[in-house]
């Protein structure tokens, strides 16, 4: 009789259900606002609460300067006015929400601070 194998050897990998996309904005109107500028950061863990989701978009839509936040839990892309934040005050905010961003997934545009 040939042993049948054990439940954990045969499981498929759990997947982690996907998040709702979240969006936030803000109005875009201080002066010597010129464009928004991009940034796509991935999360170095995915979020797996639609709860703490929303509570870091709007953490995040919360640093003056911030134009609009997109998120799925795994990446996050925000606009910003470079004028008034930068990319590693983004950063830094991430980890302070206790979500930091993977390094080196960050799009810099050519003309801010190096991140």
């Amino acid at each position: 009789m040939a042993a049948s194998p054990s439940p954990s050897a045969t499981a498929a990998p759990r997947a982690i259900a996907p998040l709702p996309t979240v969006d936030t904005s803000t109005s875009a109107s201080a002066a010597g606002f010129l464009r928004a500028i991009d940034l796509d950061l991935e999360f170095e863990q995915p979020l797996t609460s639609s709860a703490d989701l929303q509570a870091v978009a709007e953490g995040v839509q919360s640093l003056d300067g911030v134009v609009s936040v997109h998120s799925d839990g795994v990446r996050i892309q925000v606009q910003y006015d470079s004028t008034r934040v930068l990319p590693t005050r983004i950063r830094d905010r991430l980890r302070e929400l206790g979500h930091p961003a993977r390094a080196g997934t960050e799009v810099q545009n050519p003309g801010d601070a190096a991140d």
